[in-house]
Formats: C-alpha cells, sequence, structure tokens
C-alpha cells in the first residue's frame, strides 16, 4: 500500500544572513545520541519549544556535471541490476550519489514502520534498516549526506553522516509527517516542508537551529518537494486543494503561490510528481488523469503533453466463470508513470517516465471430475440414476501475463521523438545526475527494487 504522505525540507550548518520570508518560530536540535537499537523501545517526543524565526536564507548549491546523454546523444544501459531491500512496493524510493555511488532510502509503511538504507559498494549493495524511515528523504552536500524521516513514535528525524558516521536529532516542531524534498546548500544548510498538527505545511530551514514558516498559510501542501537555486534560493511545489480538487502549486520564497497546471478534479491519479531548477526555472513532471505532463516556467508556465491517459484494464474475465475447455479470454491495459526530472542547475534537463504495456491471457481449465460413489446392493438404480456416474467438470482460470516495460529519458524538446531506452520500465522511482553526466536510476519493477546506470 503506498502511504499518502506529506514531504518535508531541511538544511544544515551555516546560512547567510539574507532576509527571506516572515518569520513564525524555531527552536534549537535536540541531541538523540547514538542511533538506538532497534529491539529498544522508542524513545518518548521531546518536549518542544518553537521561537521565531529571525529571518535568513542558504547559501550556494552549485555543481559541475558533464553534459547527461539524451540531447542527440543516445543512453546506453551500463549497469542493470536487481537490489533485495525486504520492503514490499509501500514508497517511491529517493536516489542520490555519494561520492559517485548511488544510496537510496525506502520507507515502510506497513510492518513496523522502519525504512531501508541501500548504499552500492565495491562488493555490491548493503542494506540496513533505518531507525525512524515511515518516510524519509535523502540529499547530499558538498561534504556530507543528510536524511529526513518519520515515523508516528518518533515524529521527524534529522540525519547527517560525515566521515565519523551517523548524528541524529529530533526536529523540534510540532508535526504529524513527512517525506520527500530534502535540499542542502554546500555547507549544509537545509530545507525541509512538514505536514503540522492542525492542518498546514511548516517549510523548516536549519542552519544552527530550526526556523519554520508557514508560507501557504491555513492550507497543507500534500506530498511538498523542495530544490535550491544555484545561489540558495528555495523553490517549492505539491499538491494543493483548489475548487474542490487538487492542483501542483509551485512558490519561490518568499513569493506568492502559483498554480503549475489546471486542477485535475478530486482523483490525484496517483498524484506523483518530480521538481528540479535549472538555473532559477523550475521544471515539473507530474501525472493526471489526462497522462503525464510536462510543466517548466520562466515568465508564465507552459505544459506539454507527454503520454496519452492510461488504459484501463476491464475486468471481464475475472467476472465470468469459464464453462469449457479450449475458452480464452484477455485484459489489456497501458499505465504511464512519471520516474523524475534532473537538471545540471544551469541548462540541461532530463525527463525520465516509463510505460508498462500489460496483457493478461487466461485460458480455462477443466479437469475432470472422479466418479460419484457407486450404489450399495440394496439401493434401487431407479432412485440413485447418478451413482457412479462422473459429475460436469468443474472449469477454472489459468492465467499468464506478459508485459512489455520501458524507461524513457528526453530533454524538453525530444519529447515527441523519444524512444524507449531500456526495457525497464519503472512502477515508481528515482533518478540521479553524477558529474560525469551518467544517469543513475532506481526504483520498483513490479515488486523487486532495480537500479540502472545510463551514460553515452
Amino acid at each position: 500500500m503506498r502511504a499518502r504522505t506529506i514531504l518535508c525540507l531541511i538544511l544544515t550548518s551555516a546560512c547567510h544572513a539574507t532576509a527571506l520570508y516572515v518569520p513564525e518560530e524555531t527552536s534549537g536540535p535536540v541531541d538523540l545520541g547514538r542511533p538506538r537499537d532497534l529491539a529498544d523501545p522508542p524513545p518518548p517526543p521531546p518536549d518542544l519549544v518553537e521561537l521565531p524565526d529571525p529571518g535568513g536564507r542558504c547559501g550556494p548549491a552549485t555543481r559541475a556535471v558533464s553534459a547527461p546523454c539524451g540531447a542527440g546523444t543516445p543512453c546506453v544501459v551500463q549497469v542493470d541490476e536487481f537490489v533485495h531491500v525486504g520492503i514490499d512496493n509501500d514508497s517511491d524510493p529517493d536516489l542520490i550519489l555519494d561520492g559517485g555511488a548511488p544510496l537510496f532510502f525506502i520507507g515502510q509503511v506497513e510492518g513496523g514502520g522502519y525504512g531501508q538504507l541501500a548504499r552500492r559498494g565495491p562488493s555490491g549493495w548493503v542494506v540496513a534498516p533505518t531507525e525512524y524511515g515511515f518516510t524519509g528523504a535523502l540529499a547530499r552536500s558538498a561534504t556530507a549526506v543528510a536524511r529526513l524521516d518519520y515515523n508516528e513514535s518518533h515524529g521527524a528525524g534529522y540525519h547527517v553522516e560525515s566521515g565519523t558516521g551517523w548524528s541524529s536529532e529530533t526536529v523540534p516542531a510540532k508535526v504529524q509527517g513527512t517525506s520527500g524534498g530534502l535540499a542542502i546548500d554546500d555547507d549544509g544548510c537545509a530545507y525541509a516542508a512538514f505536514s503540522a498538527l492542525g492542518g498546514y505545511t511548516r517549510i523548516g530551514r536549519r542552519d544552527d537551529a530550526w526556523h519554520f514558516v508557514k508560507p501557504f498559510g491555513a492550507d497543507e501542501l500534500f506530498e511538498p518537494r523542495v530544490r535550491l537555486t544555484l545561489d540558495g534560493a528555495p523553490q517549492v511545489e505539491g499538491w494543493r486543494a483548489v475548487s474542490g480538487g487538487w492542483a501542483l502549486t509551485w512558490v519561490a520564497l518568499p513569493g506568492a503561490p502559483e498554480l503549475v497546471g489546471s486542477p485535475v478534479g478530486a482523483n490525484l491519479h496517483g498524484g506523483r510528481h518530480r521538481f528540479a531548477i535549472s538555473g532559477v526555472s523550475p521544471h515539473v513532471l507530474w501525472s493526471s488523469p489526462e497522462g503525464i505532463r510536462y510543466s517548466t516556467r520562466s515568465s508564465t508556465w507552459t505544459t506539454t503533453v507527454i503520454t496519452p491517459p492510461d488504459l484501463a484494464a476491464v475486468n471481464e474475465c475475472q467476472s465470468m466463470q469459464p464453462t469449457h475447455t479450449g475458452q480464452t479470454c484477455q485484459e489489456h491495459s497501458i499505465t504511464y508513470a512519471p520516474i523524475d526530472v534532473l537538471a545540471d542547475g544551469a541548462t540541461a534537463v532530463r525527463l525520465l517516465w516509463s510505460r508498462i504495456d500489460a496483457t493478461t491471457n487466461y485460458a480455462a481449465s477443466c479437469p475432470p471430475m472422479p466418479p460419484r460413489a457407486g450404489r450399495g446392493p440394496d439401493q434401487d438404480p431407479a432412485s440413485s440414476p447418478d451413482l457412479g456416474v462422473p459429475p460436469p467438470p468443474q472449469c477454472y482460470w489459468m492465467t499468464k501475463l506478459t508485459s512489455q516495460r520501458d524507461l524513457f529519458i528526453a530533454a524538453p524538446d525530444e519529447i515527441a521523438t523519444a524512444q524507449p531506452i531500456a526495457h525497464a520500465g519503472l512502477d515508481s522511482g528515482s533518478a540521479a545526475l553524477a558529474d560525469d553526466g551518467s544517469i543513475h536510476v532506481v526504483g520498483y519493477d513490479s515488486y523487486d527494487v532495480r537500479y540502472l546506470r545510463l551514460g553515452k
């Protein structure tokens, strides 16, 4: 079951004291000491004190990468492997690169609320449980890896891994959910978004302490994501309730919120959306009942259609009882999923999405039934004419699923001519762009986690 989660934004270390947005509250970190043993009982939530935010913003978030594949240079699959994480398709993974090595987090909604952190090393993948892990996100600075996660027992946790291991603290705010959307600058200053008690979205910034604001007033953003421009300015986007439906909403703090696209109605259709920044321009890849859309903004928002709507299977076969051997039935569906949007921070943008074309073939199986018990010596044959005669066969469906699963990567001006680059259509996923221009992808392929590295 995929949880409807509300996301977080965070930042660490020294931030630059430039006025950014209207203050709400602030508090310092609470040290949890060593990461607790999973066998220990969960610690009680700390007492929380929240004070006004003095204002400020984070510093530069620079990147230097080679041009990624795509945009006329075909992407080639360099690595394709599966990763055993021991968690069903509960939530989307979040992938970053740590020194060029892939590292991803998957939250666990069911079965105890502990996620898994998977890192690919020289000897293969190493997978370990996290001490929080209901939902979460990863981010990378020039010197450290940061993780934000949440579960109901602990609240929100913020963790930083440097050369000496992980340090952890509880986010000192009255929040009730977070997932995804963590961004940090070169100095480790972090942003995150939280679902706050009271039903609104709170944006947090962490430098020497935690500072919080409510940029959407009393409204709540569903699954908000945060990214930083090259000079450290935060942008946030997510689903917002508008006129009885849902619409993707974006804001460059401290500005006013804007609608990314038209409202999609009461049904979020999975609600998947991905967000990146190139220069100062936001790029959003999102799903709607009409298919996958790509939206970007210069002075105004423009939206491009990427795929048609999903073709839903009509479950006629499942509701029909077969009657004889040789009877067949077929169901067909096509589904599309936005995987991620990547930007090098300057000009290059890559869109990743998948198509899963699935056919289920049904064939009736009607094995013969054993004869009924024979008549006893005292039974009249006329009163029991069917004794000793086989009953009619009981038929049932035998099924065989075949699917074509394709992954697409394209620059925005290549959408119309995009061709699949790998037979690895993912149900959900996350991607990261390496300094050498290679593209790393991780996601669920049915019930397995699949990792691909794509290059020139």
